[in-house]
């Protein structure tokens, strides 16, 4: 039989770390207040029977607590927090002489105040066990984080106590829990597939077509078609970087190569999310380029310090989400949005496609080659794309054909088809 003290009417107080909640318990009239901190919980009464005054107790109470462990921290340096302070210093400095990204940094910082140091920032160091950070790990299991995510944070405090033995404030850092990981199959298009998509974005970009974005079952804007998503979809089908290099990518970052036979466009990502090194692309990717360039070049646009896509946008967040809205629009009206195993595909899903033709139809291609011009390492593409690869480490490898018939259906995108021609038309019949 349940306690007169088990927790009922569980809430989350908004602003404040998942750990901290109101509840209710059959022995008080009042609201509770409970935060899970340093490895136990800090409990009282609110002492009100309204919620919406036991959230506000609870956020003072929250704001005590933190105030006085920042006391605490001040006069202990060799708490969680001042060593996690010193290494952010230390990261940032090696920022600055090139050996990590200021990505990764970033997502360090956001990781301690969102998550980390609202749970360790006033233990020693040198108390922090492998069942502590179990702990740390069983506070975040109402969020159902992915196992990669989990172990995201395992890393980043790992990193802070190796951080610690380095500076001899602890003798040895403690084992981190095992976490696994998940090999999910990223989504992609078949050829078929890709092939529907280019045709009616370009269809939708020649007619100028306007539609509208659709948010819990009310249009809240409208999205307008144009040669710039068009070609987003071709480029991003020919060349191998990531979405988020595409969104930054400005026309000094691209370059036309045509050496040894082989055409092709050598890219630098501006803020590559793994590697600070060119990627080369697919052939057909300069012909794309070249008429986007062309036509940016006609509005004043091309320049070396314009954006390759939607250089209208200098924000380039709200470039990406102009990108995101129309790639779904069109995704749902081709009912292209999951994959056949009912995985939701998304831009990314575009580099996926490239990686996945060069293993479907490429002629010997180098998997190690691969993975360095994706910017990405063989143990991803194994795990995710690929499973074996032959090794031959020339560009003519990369962009290598089974046989002309592979060739030939491969670069003649889009190809003529009564059948795709008879499903868009019924298709631009209905948003006519």
């Amino acid at each position: 039989m349940p306690s007169r003290t088990t927790p009922t009417h569980v809430q989350p107080v908004r602003g404040c770390p998942t750990t901290v909640k109101i509840y209710r318990i059959e022995a008080s009239p009042f609201w509770q207040f409970r935060f899970f901190v340093q490895g136990k919980y800090i409990r009282k009464s609110t002492e009100v029977t309204n919620k919406t005054e036991a959230i506000q107790k609870a956020k003072e109470f929250y704001r005590d607590i933190i105030v006085k462990e920042k006391q605490d921290i001040a006069v202990h340096p060799t708490t969680f927090f001042a060593v996690a302070k010193q290494f952010l210093d230390w990261q940032a400095l090696q920022i600055k002489i090139g050996r990590i990204t200021s990505r990764s940094h970033q997502e360090d910082i956001y990781k301690l105040k969102s998550d980390v140091l609202p749970f360790f920032q006033s233990m020693d160091v040198a108390t922090i066990t492998k069942a502590t950070i179990e702990e740390y790990l069983n506070t975040l299991t109402p969020r159902e984080l992915s196992k990669s995510t989990l172990n995201k944070h395992v890393c980043l405090i790992r990193k802070i106590l190796a951080f610690a033995v380095d500076r001899g404030i602890i003798k040895a850092a403690p084992a981190c829990p095992p976490i696994g990981v998940e090999d999910n199959p990223r989504p992609y298009f078949t050829r078929q597939e890709s092939n529907l998509l280019c045709r009616a974005a370009h269809r939708y970009a020649e007619t100028e077509h306007v539609a509208d974005y659709v948010l819990k079952g009310k249009p809240i804007r409208k999205l307008r078609f144009d040669h710039d998503f068009a070609y987003l979809i071709d480029f991003g089908l020919q060349v191998f970087v990531r979405i988020s290099d595409i969104k930054k990518l400005r026309h000094r970052h691209v370059s036309v190569i045509s050496e040894g036979g082989s055409t092709y466009l050598e890219i630098f990502p501006p803020s590559s999310k793994t590697a600070q090194r060119s990627s080369c692309s697919m052939p057909q990717a300069v012909h794309f380029y070249q008429m986007l360039k062309f036509r940016h070049e006609a509005k004043g646009f091309g320049k070396a310090d314009d954006f390759v896509f939607y250089p209208q946008y200098p924000e380039r967040e709200y470039a990406i989400q102009v990108m995101g809205r129309l790639f779904r629009h069109l995704l749902d009206e081709l009912d292209l949005r999951k994959d056949k195993w009912g995985n939701n595909r998304k831009l990314y899903s575009l580099r996926h496609s490239a990686l996945m033709y060069r293993f479907l139809y490429g002629d010997k291609v180098d998997l190690f080659l691969l993975a360095k011009n994706a910017l990405t390492s063989v143990e991803i593409l194994q795990r995710f794309y690929l499973s074996h690869a032959e090794s031959k480490m020339r560009i003519k490898e990369l962009q290598s054909f089974k046989d002309k018939e592979a060739e030939i259906s491969y670069l003649l995108q889009p190809v003529d088809d009564e059948r795709l021609d008879a499903r868009l038309d019924e298709l631009f019949a209905k948003t006519s």
